[in-house]
């Protein structure tokens, strides 16, 4: 016999984070669409991950973690200039908040993320 579970799902409206209460929802949501970016990118190339550690400059150890989205120690801007190095851009885009919003918002994207990474924008 196996055992039922109900489950309460909270439709997130667009930061999960935010809908979490972090006062730091923001810079969190940043930080995890850089590092879907990177590990798109990184997966794309098919390199090892020594070989973008040291395209990089960091171990291989800390290529793992961005892979698993273990951004702790691993700053936007940081991973701005991983984008950089990996051949690619940053667009960050400014806008006035919806009046329906509370807080403020930051959105940022690789203009050349795949799919994968744009689906975290919605």
């Amino acid at each position: 016999m196996s055992a039922v579970f109900e489950c309460k799902v909270t439709p997130s409206r667009g930061n999960v984070f935010g809908g979490m209460g972090l006062s730091y929802a923001e810079e969190l949501q940043a930080e995890v669409r850089f590092g879907a970016a990177i590990c798109n990118l990184v997966e794309g190339d098919k390199r090892s991950q020594a070989q973008v550690a040291a395209l990089l400059g960091i171990s291989r150890p800390q290529v793992s973690a961005l892979l698993y989205f273990k951004s702790e120690g691993f700053s936007v801007k940081r991973m701005t200039r991983f984008l950089h190095k990996l051949g690619h851009n940053e667009e960050i885009v400014v806008k006035a908040k919806p009046k329906s919003r509370a807080a403020t918002e930051l959105s940022s994207m690789s203009k050349t993320c795949n799919g994968a990474c744009s689906a975290l924008s919605r």
